[in-house]
This record gives C-alpha cells, structure tokens and sequence, in this order.
C-alpha cells in the first residue's frame, strides 16, 4: 500500500468512528468515497453496497483523496442497498427523515437539494446536468455541460423508475408517477405522470395509487 493510499484509507477509517459515535448506522460493505466531504445526521442507516461519493465515482482511488462537491444527509433517513449518491463537482443535501431506495441514482452536477419526509422509490435517477448538443460538427463529450440545478421539496413521493431532469423544481407535497419523466417544475400538491410528465390531478382529489415504493 503506497502512503497517499494508506492516508486515504486511514482517513476513511476515522470518519467512520466518528460517524458511528454520532449514532449513524453504517453497514460494512458501503462504499464511501472522498469521505470527507461527506456528513450524515445522527440515526441515519447507509446499507451494504450503497455507495456515497462526494466527487465522481472514480473506483480506481485517484479521486477517493479530497472531495469534489459535498454531500450533507439528516437525521433518520435510509439509504438501501445499491443506491448512488455522487457530486459531481456540485453539492448534495438530503434534510430528515428520507429514504432513497435500492438502485436509485442521485447526482449532484449542478446542485441537488432534497427536503424532508421524501420518498425515493427504486430506480429513480435525478441528473441535474445536461450535455450540450448545439453544434453537429463538435462530439457531444467535448461540447460540455449545462448544470442548473434540482430541487424536491418536502413530502414529495417519487415513484419506481422516475426520472428529473436538471433545472427542475418539485414543490412540497407532490407525486411524480411510476416511470414519470419531469422535465419542467411541479407545483406543490400536484401529481404528475407520463413521459414528458404532466399534470394529472392534485392530492385530496382520489385516492389511487400512482407508483411503488
């Protein structure tokens, strides 16, 4: 083990005593990368094979050293198993009491800011970037991105296989369907479906069912 690696995986092993000390629940397989730029609120559970990266997700260690963006996670929230939470180079906060389900994808590119008592079903994905695709003589990798931002509010409910898309605003209370794909701002109560997602009704008016947790 070189000294920048055994630095690196000493760091990482005090982070998490210290984690464990404030009564965050950590399993053994997580994989936590640039885990200083990471804090999560006390009875928060991180489950095997989640991964938390406050930075890309280079594997390889390079990048595993100082954080690239920020990742702030309240109290008594849940992180399944196999979830990804990465920056990006942007800032991640996810408030109290929220629960991101297996194999979600949350990035942080532009900003990503999440309130509390959200639902995060399986399978979502929330990319807050976009290439750029303007010009058809230039590859789309080296055109770059278009960063804006994400924010879902409070007591929002995201179902299975949902996509957001950057620049979007979710308000408080919403419902995004099963399989939605939103690619502009939800107002406060309103459930949304389809793809492109549209609004099918507000909350209070009936009582189906629009996705899975």
């Amino acid at each position: 083990m070189t000294l920048s690696a055994f630095r690196s995986w000493l760091n990482s092993f005090v982070k998490r005593r210290r984690l464990a000390q404030h009564g965050v629940l950590i399993a053994r397989h997580t994989n936590l990368i640039a885990i200083s730029g990471i804090e999560i609120g006390s009875d928060t559970m991180i489950h095997d094979h989640a991964i938390l990266a406050a930075t890309d997700l280079g594997f390889d260690g390079r990048a595993s050293a100082a954080p690239h963006g920020r990742i702030r996670i309240g109290m008594k929230c849940e992180i399944f198993p196999y979830a990804i939470i990465a920056t990006y180079g942007g800032r991640i906060h996810i408030g109290d009491f929220v629960s991101v389900n297996p194999f979600s994808v949350l990035y942080g590119h532009g900003g990503l800011s999440i309130g509390d008592r959200t639902r995060i079903a399986t399978h979502v994905v929330v990319i807050p970037a976009n290439h750029i695709f303007d010009s058809a003589d230039v590859p789309i990798m080296e055109q770059g991105l278009e960063c804006r931002g994400i924010s879902i509010g409070d007591d929002v409910w995201i179902g299975c296989g949902a996509r957001i898309l950057d620049g979007v605003t979710i308000g408080k209370g919403a419902v995004v369907a099963a399989g939605a794909v939103v690619v502009k701002d939800v107002a406060a109560y309103e459930v949304v479906a389809g793809v492109p997602a549209k609004t099918i009704r507000r909350r209070g008016s009936c009582q189906s069912g629009t996705g899975a947790s």
